[in-house]
């Protein structure tokens, strides 16, 4: 038995707080039955593909129909039981956790970690490209290579063939991407970002991108994952989203 509840009862029954009624005992504190219900410890999986394999084994013997997965957010998935014990409590059974490497929006990188983090953590798109272009062409030398109206900004860049050339040139301010945020299995949500460009005080420039469609991916990437688990086991099992 759990050493805590052991420890609150004793210390209920000390102060006289303790009521038996029938089978049943009660604190007066809130005159509320106190149960002890042992529940299992919930399993933990990174992956989509790791809850539709637990339900296919079904090694506990459960019956499908009895059970609800719960589409938490974007990157936790749970499977829990029907309403049982005196208690009335739910198990929660497995749970998919995704702990995937994600860009640090908002946060100001050097060209060289900014390029590297957006060529491995985004899916290629256009607006990809045209950020990883307009970034590795930047000749920033000194205060005139940057300007910023408060909606865009511009900076001198490297043109021609071997980049002999300079010009100015307005930033890709705001851009759709596509970025890695959900559970691989499936399709990530695309959505705007305002990318933005600082002088970091030494002759060089920090780099950044900011999300800029209020969380709404959040939602598309659960309706896509309550998808994702019909296709894969079917419409036995309760889905909320």
């Amino acid at each position: 038995m759990d050493s805590t509840y052991v420890k609150e009862m004793e210390r209920l029954s000390n102060e006289g707080r303790i009521i038996e009624k029938g089978d049943n005992t009660y604190s007066s504190l809130n005159m509320k039955p106190v149960f002890y219900e042992p529940r299992p410890d919930a399993l933990t999986v990174r992956t989509l593909t790791g809850l539709r394999d637990y339900l296919a084994a079904n090694r506990d013997k459960l019956d499908p129909a009895a059970l609800i997965v719960q589409v938490v957010d974007h990157k936790t998935v749970s499977i829990i039981s029907a309403l049982s014990g005196k208690d009335r409590k739910r198990d929660n059974l497995i749970a998919a956790k995704f702990d995937g490497a994600v860009f640090g929006f908002g946060s100001w990188m050097d060209s060289e970690a900014f390029i590297i983090a957006v060529n491995s953590l985004f899916l290629p798109s256009s607006g990809r490209d045209e950020v990883l272009t307009y970034v590795s062409r930047l000749k920033i030398e000194d205060e005139a290579n940057l300007s910023d109206d408060g909606v865009s900004q511009s900076a001198t860049i490297r043109t021609g063939i071997k980049g002999g050339l300079v010009e100015t040139a307005k930033a890709p301010s705001r851009t759709v991407l596509i970025p890695y945020r959900t559970f691989a299995e499936i399709d990530q949500p695309e959505s705007e970002f305002v990318f933005r460009m600082k002088r970091d005080g030494n002759g060089g420039v920090m780099l950044a991108l900011f999300e800029a469609d209020g969380g709404a991916w959040k939602s598309i990437a659960q309706e896509r994952i309550a998808g994702w688990i019909v296709a894969a086991i079917g419409k036995d099992i309760a889905i909320i989203a």
